[in-house]
């Protein structure tokens, strides 16, 4: 990979950053998105970069990372060496410059390095669907409780700091198989300085996560404290861990036909979990919320009932982590399912009660069934005897298996059971470098301490002549052997773009690897080069990145049909031995512009009240290939349209917004937004009648 230089500084306290720093080599990216480029940082494993666009670096940004260097959060959630805990999270540790002169310029920051092989977005964990495809039945609930616990304690140690997430949502929070949790894009947070107590704002939102006090709001131009906001968000997340993938406001019936989004329902409070709306249900796979402790329960209606309107009373995060702690604490295992764990109080298992009650409904945790994805062949590959497989559960998970009620005939709650202490944290260390085998000692093995002992003094031999020397043996060091991956690629590309790929060529064995890449065809070449053979030495890894040129492929009949393949070959030359990459390359279709409704029309609209701003909304969809991007125009200032402008591979919800206040006191509005993008243009007539 291409290598820049860079220069790692530490942030005086009072102001500024020390001059000087250390060098550091950066090779990538690994990594690029809208704001800059992820960076491995090279000898330093556990270490990346972020190195922001130019065009996003300004004076606040540079003093933001600035105060997320001087205040970090506690619990080791940065990554120290002597960690053990179960979490970590992408938080800036030292300031990048281009130099160390006084007058350099600022570039980015380093962070932990999160190993995205073994953590994934948190919807893949509780999206029963996501889970079971990955993990089987494996990942159980005690497992969801567990995530759920880690995420309340992060949340908690970052408040502790007065920082807030601001956008707490399942994209920047990971999980591992193991429950452990991962935090990304820290320097989107709220950051306060503790010494200048200046507060960095964060200016992102995710709509699903969003309190009711917080719908609408321009978080560009109005600068918000998220602690409400987080508790509120931190209360959606648990549900979900806790309810198979329900949203809390995820709702049916006639009290919610006129609210078709999530954000609609929580403007409105319809949590349809405790009866308040006679005409408003759960959803109808949802599982029973009686499952759920009583403990928990009240959280949840302090957070979506009482604090719906008093954001005041919202849970903590870290009364989330005390109650999820204790629930852990008091689990207990079903005696027909080795995968079903449920709540210490019920009588009998909830899972084998809803399979029961629904035949044919998948079961969110099927007994001994692991996924097909990479994730269910880490988490174990064969499965082991049930004394052994409760012992693991119980190590990684950090706590005992529950107190063995009798079953009735229901699964209500008994009377609370007595609390177990928990010896060890909830989830085990995980180490987000690299993933290793855990070890699991006996159920009551005592941990033993070896202390070292002083070397007793040896006596002086007696002198004696000196040996005759013999001939030494020495091996001759085994050769060089070469190994290479990937060992083929298929790949789409653009006709006037470009793809890329890595190649990674590895001596296997000793001494210097050296030999030659060589592509068969003009459209394959190799980055920085413009050429169609690379030279390379290695003593262990060499890695270069080969380049497809849509504009250069074959033309010719039949070349540009949606069906067109080509072919073509890397051949990699070695004195450590010699293979070929094949090379498969379809050409990507144009993106292309679908919407799902060509007119929104609102009837009778009431403007009495104070509330003059109705909503509604309508999907962009990338028909093709690529990247859609352009803009969403109304042609009227009482229709406003979020977002302005759309990038998106799959597609995109557009909120259309009319503010009566500024239309024209008519009975009857019309308008239209006007949609340009890459792959096509649009119309979407808006009409809007006024009740008399």
């Amino acid at each position: 990979m291409p290598e820049i230089t860079v220069y790692s500084r530490t942030p005086r306290t009072a102001g500024g950053f020390e001059c000087g720093g250390q060098r550091i080599t950066l090779s990538g990216p690994i990594k690029s998105g809208g704001e800059g480029m992820i960076y491995a940082v090279k000898y330093s494993d556990g270490i990346c970069a972020k190195v922001y666009h130019k065009n996003k670096i300004n004076a606040e940004l540079r003093d933001k990372v600035k105060a997320m260097i001087n205040n970090p959060p506690g619990e080791n959630l940065t990554g120290e060496p002597d960690s053990s805990h179960s979490s970590l999270i992408s938080w800036a540790i030292s300031a990048l410059y281009d130099s160390n002169l006084p007058d350099a310029h600022f570039l980015g920051f380093t962070m932990p390095l999160i190993d995205t092989s073994m953590f994934r977005e948190a919807h893949r964990y509780y999206d029963p669907d996501d889970r079971i495809k990955y993990m089987g039945g494996t990942f159980t609930w005690l497992y969801l409780l567990t995530a759920a616990f880690n995420i309340a304690s992060v949340v908690s140690a970052i408040h502790l700091k007065g920082h807030r997430i601001g956008d707490m949502s399942a994209s920047n929070i990971l999980v591992a198989r193991t429950a452990a949790v991962s935090f990304i894009d820290c320097d989107s947070f709220q950051i306060t300085d503790a010494a200048s107590k200046k507060t960095y704002y964060t200016k992102v939102a995710t709509g699903d996560f969003l309190p009711p006090e917080l719908m609408g709001v321009n978080f560009r131009t109005d600068n918000i404290d998220r602690y409400y906001s987080d508790l509120f968000a931190l209360g959606v997340m648990i549900f979900r861990f806790l309810m198979n993938g329900f949203h809390p406001y995820q709702a049916r019936g006639a009290g919610v036909d006129g609210l078709p989004t999530i954000e609609a329902k929580i403007k409105q409070g319809k949590f349809a979990y405790e009866g308040t709306f006679p005409d408003v249900r759960p959803p109808k796979n949802a599982p029973p919320y009686a499952m759920i402790s009583p403990e928990l329960r009240s959280l949840f209606h302090r957070c979506f009932v009482t604090g719906h309107s008093e954001k005041e009373k919202r849970p903590a995060a870290s009364e989330w982590a005390a109650a999820l702690k204790n629930e852990i604490a008091n689990i207990q295992k079903c005696d027909r399912n080795d995968n079903h764990y449920f709540s210490g109080g019920l009588r009998k298992c909830p899972w084998c009660a809803v399979m029961a009650a629904n035949p044919g409904r998948k079961d969110p945790f099927p007994a001994g069934k692991m996924g097909k994805g990479n994730d269910a062949q880490k988490t174990a590959t064969a499965k082991p005897p049930a004394g052994e497989r409760e012992e693991r559960v119980r190590t990684e998970v950090g706590t005992g298996v529950g107190s063995g009620f009798g079953f009735g005939a229901g699964f209500g709650f008994s009377k609370p059971a007595k609390a177990q202490p928990v010896k060890t944290p909830p989830a085990t260390p995980v180490s987000t470098q690299t993933a290793k085998p855990q070890t699991t000692k006996p159920p009551n093995a005592n941990p033993q301490t070896i202390k070292p002992q002083p070397a007793k003094p040896q006596q002086a031999a007696p002198a004696q002549q000196p040996a005759k020397a013999a001939p030494v043996k020495t091996n001759p060091p085994n050769p060089p052997m070469l190994s290479v991956t990937p060992d083929s690629v298929e790949m789409k590309v653009m006709r006037n773009g470009d793809a890329e790929f890595v190649i990674k060529v590895e001596n296997k064995g000793e001494g210097t690897l050296i030999g030659t890449l060589e592509s068969d065809c003009d459209w394959l070449t190799f980055r920085g080069t413009g050429r169609k053979d690379i030279d390379f030495s290695a003593a262990k890894v060499f890695e270069t990145a080969a380049v497809i040129d849509g504009s250069k492929l074959p033309d010719g009949a039949g070349s540009d049909a949606a069906d067109a393949t080509f072919t073509g070959r890397i051949t990699v030359a070695s004195n450590g031995g010699r293979t070929e990459i094949p090379v498969k390359v379809a050409l990507a279709k144009d993106p292309k512009l679908e919407t799902d409704r060509g007119k929104i029309i609102i009837k009778d609209a009431d403007i009495a009240s104070d509330a003059t701003v109705i909503r509604s909304e309508f999907t962009v969809t990338n028909g093709g290939d690529g990247i859609l991007t352009g803009t969403v125009t109304p042609n009227r200032d009482w229709i406003r349209a979020v977002p302005e402008r759309i990038s998106t591979a799959d597609s995109v919800t557009v909120a259309v917004e009319i503010d009566t206040a500024k239309a024209p006191n008519t009975l009857l509005l019309f308008g239209k937004i006007n949609i340009e993008t890459n792959g096509g243009s649009a119309e979407i007539t808006v009409g809007v009648t006024i009740q008399k």
